[in-house]
């Protein structure tokens, strides 16, 4: 922008700051005159303080405590998988069949109210041949209801073959794609 067209902007805004304002500011009393100096100063500050930077610090803060609380599934996920890793498959039961699989991942959902959530549970071949696995498959399912459906497996025997866990659309929910068996 070069200078001949700034001041084609600034000149009506400056003629009717010498036209209509200036005279106003000069009828007021000392007193006045200070008030208005004060808001001229004061309100840009107020409103780059209470309309820009108060809700940029409160996003911030809900953006740290949304991470925190993201942290905090991320240990337990981690620890409960730790916690599978050390029991092993021998410990476990050695892995159930089919049938008692599926009716095992019914129950269990069913308890931990996450049935509603099943999109898929379906038996599919073991890519080494041998016993057959089950793929169950939730969407958009409470993340707390998913590590108590994945504890309670390991706790039962469920020979859990891989878990794969994505965040939801919304928070504390969560995609958990799961294989059973082996």
């Amino acid at each position: 922008m070069n200078r001949d067209s700034f001041n084609t902007l600034i000149k009506p805004l400056h003629e009717r700051f010498e036209s209509e304002l200036l005279p106003r500011y000069r009828g007021l009393q000392g007193p006045e005159q200070r008030i208005v100096k004060v808001a001229a100063v004061v309100l840009p500050l107020m409103i780059l303080l209470f309309g820009i930077m108060l809700p940029l610090h409160d996003r911030q803060l809900e953006l740290l405590a949304a991470q925190q609380s993201l942290q905090l599934q991320a240990t337990e996920a981690e620890q409960l998988a730790q916690r599978l890793v050390e029991a092993g498959p021998s410990q476990r039961g050695g892995g159930a069949g089919k049938a008692s699989a599926m009716t095992l991942v019914e129950q269990l959902a069913r308890q931990f109210k996450l049935r509603e959530y099943m999109t898929r549970i379906r038996p599919q071949p073991s890519p080494h041949g041998g016993q057959k696995q089950l793929m169950v498959q939730l969407q958009e399912a409470p993340y707390a209801g998913c590590i108590q459906l994945i504890d309670a497996l390991a706790r039962k025997g469920g020979d859990l073959v891989s878990i794969r866990m994505k965040a939801g659309k919304e928070a504390g929910f969560v995609n958990l794609q799961m294989v059973i068996g082996g």
